[in-house]
């Protein structure tokens, strides 16, 4: 099993969070309007202890999740799934709960860290209060339509797409197709150490499936199924009937927008707002096509469709077929909560920031808002990247500074003889102030004069600086690529590397072994950025 080095960083430190993020794990004072309990143990404690699902059908719940799996044809469920699913009937069983797109491969990395961060917390859980029973759930988002953003990943440095000319929701495209990006795959994969194995994988998920949201459940329980993860497809007639009354009060009423809006306009007193409301936040899915409800006169109109349903016609609708009524992302927490026995949402940063738009919408149906966790972030450096690192004398904890200024801390370190302009400049700057106050005092006009030379001075003393450091690169030219090439490979196009790279890459060094050092590593009881360092 590969074996790795845990090093924790401020999230505030790697540049690449938003400050309401920062804020949150800091728990800052003016976000705690925003929801009811902190993200930790004592929390999860308070939301145990006052945790009341009035809308919850646990026996429901259960026997979707069996006909689903079943009907998905997952020849052997899990043992420890198996008993999960058994054990939401009880009162005592809780859900900890992630959602995702349905991403080909399971899609960037983080998706995975985000799984995992899922599980771990539920075992902690279980460590933690043994009187209850805590299950992971990762909620599929089949219902989602952007087709374009799911079928493509990065292998390699390469873009691979499957070419799809889907028109519905992600969860019933049909996989013709899939068959070529395997093939291709097969040539990519090569000799590498576990190259059969991931392509057994991917062939027994994607090759055996009729739809991504089939497939999505079978890659999924074939990588963390043992860790007893349960995916459930929200996309159910049997499980939108427990809405029926939220979906009616939405189409009728449009009570959540104006419920949003006024927290979003509270929020945006100090951060963006990630998410906006529309004035129905729900689409309506038919035959190749999932499209927004928008209200036309004294009816309700299927955008791009020609279909358009009186107020009494669309009370019926809702009535005779739910399952055609889909939440948008502001309802879908909404609907979530309504049939899962959630006592905590795992989410990224952009999830946790709208899931903070929410509160007063819970409140209102009377849903019970779980308690919210960050999921965790990781960067992986591997033995070559930490050798070059070593190298250039650059701090694992520094590669997420811009590749100049990286250049610069090289520069600085291999050319002892190069001049310290931030210290020529100070001195010179604090000296012009002694120069300006003697001025001032024989003719108080005179200051600006002093003060703007001073400028001109540290400018020019900047520009030599630059020149410099660029003959300084022209000499290190090598290790100037070298460095370059490192904040490619750690953060391509400028991204995070987990928003980029998959869990192919990576499996295909270590195989499964690579999940069980992530389970070992990720802990979203820690509240910072994880830079795992190959030993």
């Amino acid at each position: 099993m590969p074996t790795f080095t845990r090093i924790l960083m401020p999230f505030a430190r790697t540049n690449s969070f938003e400050k309401l993020i920062i804020d949150y794990l800091n728990d800052d004072e003016f976000l705690r309007m925003f929801y009811l309990f902190d993200d930790n143990l004592e929390g999860i404690k308070e939301r145990i202890e006052t945790y009341q699902n009035q809308r919850l059908n646990r026996q429901n719940l259960k026997e979707v999740l069996l006909n689903q799996y079943n009907s998905y044809g997952i020849k052997e469920i899990p043992e420890k799934v198996h008993k999960n699913i058994l054990s939401l009937v009880s009162p005592d069983t809780f859900t900890v709960t992630t959602g995702h797109q349905l991403n080909i491969f399971s899609g960037p990395i983080f998706v995975i860290y985000k799984l995992i961060s899922t599980i771990n917390l539920a075992e902690k859980l279980n460590s933690h209060f043994p009187k209850n029973h805590f299950v992971p759930v990762y909620w599929m988002a089949t219902e989602d339509h952007d087709i374009d953003e799911i079928t493509s990943f990065n292998l390699f440095g390469k873009n691979y797409r499957w070419d799809s000319h889907w028109k519905g929701i992600a969860g019933k495209m049909p996989l013709k197709g899939i068959e070529d990006v395997i093939k291709e795959l097969k040539i990519v994969f090569g000799n590498n150490a576990h190259a059969d194995e991931l392509l057994s994988l991917i062939s027994s998920a994607y090759l055996d499936s009729t739809s991504l949201a089939e497939a999505t459940r079978k890659w999924i329980n074939k990588i963390l199924g043992r860790s007893g993860l349960l995916v459930i497809d929200g996309n159910e007639a049997l499980l939108k009937k427990t809405i029926q009354d939220i979906l009616n009060d939405e189409v009728i009423n449009k009570t959540s927008s104006s419920i949003i809006i006024k927290t979003t306009e509270n929020l945006e007193k100090k951060y963006q707002s990630q998410a906006k409301p529309r004035e129905i936040n729900l689409f309506y899915i038919g035959e190749n096509y999932r499209e927004r409800l928008v209200k036309e006169n004294d009816n309700i109109r299927v955008l791009n469709t020609d279909l358009v349903f009186s107020k009494d016609q669309i009370k019926e609708e809702l009535i005779s077929h739910p399952e055609r009524f889909s939440p948008n992302v502001v309802l879908r927490p909404l609907y979530q909560g309504s049939i899962l026995p959630d006592i905590v949402f795992v989410g990224g940063p952009s999830e946790i920031s709208y899931w903070l738009e929410l509160k007063e919408l819970f409140e209102f149906h009377k849903v019970p808002m779980p308690v919210l966790f960050l999921r965790c972030s990781s960067l992986i450096l591997d033995k070559n990247t930490l050798n070059k690192l070593d190298k250039l004398s650059i701090k694992k904890t520094e590669v997420f500074l811009p590749a100049d200024e990286l250049i610069k801390i090289f520069i600085q370190n291999n050319e002892k003889d190069q001049p310290s302009f931030h210290d020529v400049i100070e001195t010179i700057s604090e000296e012009f102030l002694k120069l300006s106050n003697s001025v001032s005092q024989v003719d108080q006009t005179l200051r600006a004069a002093v003060e703007s030379e001073s400028l001109k001075v540290s400018a020019s003393l900047r520009t030599l600086e630059d020149k410099i450091i660029r003959s300084l690169k022209k000499k290190n030219e090598i290790e100037v690529n070298q460095i370059r090439k490192i904040k490619e490979k750690l953060f391509p196009s400028g991204k995070l590397q987990e928003r980029e790279e998959t869990l192919l890459l990576y499996y295909l060094k270590w195989g499964t072994e690579f999940i069980e050092a992530l389970k070992e590593n990720l802990d979203p009881l820690v509240k910072e950025f994880i830079i795992l360092e190959e030993l």
